[in-house]
């Protein structure tokens, strides 16, 4: 049995494993149960008797004042080499004077590695979630209370149960280093906070037993880590080169649009892959309660994000009034995380006024969308909710076993039944029949973009063919961000010039 599965019991299937941190190492198995539903498994070193002497050692340097202002703030990597070096003079007394009960080859070095991975971990990190935290693959981490399993949302297999179970005493602990490091303790006056791990974005929302009716329940919410690209997507079956290219031209010409669809279907990932098609020039501005949109290749980028709170005398700060706020910095693209209350109201202004605008709302239509929008709380006017050119749904969809998110349909705006008092739609794109099929009819989002820019229609048509071109080459040479980044920048510059050369190479890769 290889070292990735020796810890499959019976009635569980391996999937896949990989590693969260190299030295030591700790990894993450995928196990499919008895029931077929998945299974996360941490796998982290074993502690044997010197390792666990060591450790003890180096809680009681930390606990006593010595290494925890060395350790303190530092990366867990940081944190792990500098107590490495104090745990190994440690494990070498202690082998020195044991060594008739150890074997003859055994390794100090590794004991202290271990020793240090653990008091890191336990001081410095989040403790036993701190493997969670480091995984890429997961989204939000989830405790529901004290002697249950803590959940993990994995972007991959979406919600898995963990082997990670915290005692009672082990969950207060941690829920009082939550509320240290985001800034907001929790108290009996004020049993449920929530705020930002600063440094690491991640969100966190904390809520004591006396409101939480299975113990101390918390979720921490964390940024992507790696951002998708349209050619990713592509890739990945959310979307083809040809819808990629409308959607490109949309929001460079400053076409209002909103991605809609369930929980999860992957809105924010598109709207943020979207935004990398950007004109490096452009400003753009983005505004969430939880960060996750990460633009950190656009130099020209304003990321905003709200502060609540209940405090006497401290205001706080919400979406409406951040949106209000950035149109007087003059954005040529807003973006809004998630459309709640009213804040929609504004985000319309600034798309009705020629300001360029992406957003995220959940939704199932785009007419009974539409109809929210235009109802308390939100109250938009219709002439407003007209002035976004497309609304796209995505959805997660599963085939052969996995999960898939696509953009399933597009529906331009075409007016306003003022008799109705809606607003009217176009379908322009739709999933079926396992593929992508575009309406006949003459786009009524490029006929918009040719209106404002004087660009003959023909000519846009053209370019969303050429566009498509581009994004198809990215994709079939598997581009990472910076490579797919420097390609569109210099479509931008010189787009005939990338064109034939890319229309030649896409002969050799098809």
């Amino acid at each position: 049995m290889s070292e990735e599965t020796r810890n499959v019991e019976p009635g569980e299937e391996f999937v896949e494993s990989y590693v969260v941190l190299e030295l030591p190492r700790v990894s993450v198995n995928i196990l499919r149960q008895r029931d077929g539903s998945f299974f996360y498994r941490v796998e982290e070193p074993s502690l044997d008797e010197v390792s666990r002497n060591v450790l003890s050692w180096l809680e009681e340097q930390i606990v006593g004042g010595r290494l925890y202002e060395e350790i303190s703030g530092s990366p867990l990597e940081e944190a792990i080499t500098a107590l490495f070096e104090r745990a190994r003079v440690r494990a070498v007394r202690l082998v020195r004077a044991w060594r008739k009960r150890l074997p003859e080859n055994y390794d100090p070095d590794a004991a202290a590695l271990v020793a240090a991975y653990y008091a890191a971990r336990d001081y410095v990190g989040l403790g036993r979630l701190e493997p969670l935290v480091r995984d890429p693959f997961v989204e939000d981490i989830t405790c529901n209370g004290s002697g249950l399993p803590v959940y993990v949302y994995h972007s991959k297999y979406e919600w898995l149960r963990t082997s990670v179970v915290l005692g009672e005493e082990e969950l207060d602990r941690l829920v009082s280093v939550l509320g240290v490091r985001i800034g907001r303790s929790p108290t009996l006056a004020r049993p449920v906070v929530e705020g930002v791990i600063k440094g690491l974005g991640y969100r966190v929302n904390i809520e004591l037993d006396v409101v939480s009716r299975r113990g101390h329940s918390f979720t921490i919410r964390k940024p992507r880590e790696v951002v998708l690209t349209v050619a990713d997507l592509i890739r990945g079956g959310t979307l083809n080169p040809r819808l990629g290219a409308y959607l490109w031209l949309a929001v460079q010409y400053k076409q209002g649009m909103i991605v809609y669809g369930p929980t999860g279907s992957g809105k924010t990932t598109l709207i943020n892959a979207l935004a990398m098609l950007v004109p490096p020039e452009y400003k753009i501005v983005t505004i969430e309660d939880t960060p996750e949109i990460n633009l950190s290749f656009h130099e020209n980028w304003v990321p905003l994000i709200t502060r609540p709170s209940r405090e006497e005398g401290v205001e706080p700060v919400t979406l409406q009034s951040q949106v209000e706020a950035a149109m007087r910095q003059r954005p040529d693209l807003l973006i809004l995380g998630e459309i709640r209350s009213r804040e929609a109201y504004a985000f319309f202004q600034a798309v009705a006024t020629g300001h360029g605008g992406l957003t995220t709302i959940h939704g199932d239509d785009a007419v009974s969308l539409a109809r929210r929008l235009a109802s308390p709380p939100m109250n938009v006017p219709l002439t407003m909710i007209a002035s976004v050119r497309a609304f796209v749904k995505i959805a997660r969809m599963s085939e052969e076993g996995r999960v898939i998110r696509r953009v399933v349909k597009v529906d331009e705006v075409s007016g306003i039944d003022h008799s109705r008092e809606e607003v009217v739609f176009e379908e322009y794109v739709r999933w079926v029949g396992g593929e992508w099929s575009f309406s006949n009819k003459q786009s009524r989002l490029l006929a918009s973009i040719s209106d404002l820019y004087f660009i003959p229609i023909d000519e846009l048509e053209d370019e969303v063919f050429r566009r498509s071109l581009v994004l198809l080459y990215a994709a079939k040479k598997g581009m990472d961000r910076f490579g797919f980044q420097a390609l569109i920048r210099s479509y931008l510059r010189e787009p005939e010039r990338v064109v034939r050369k890319l229309s030649s190479e896409l002969g050799g890769i098809a």
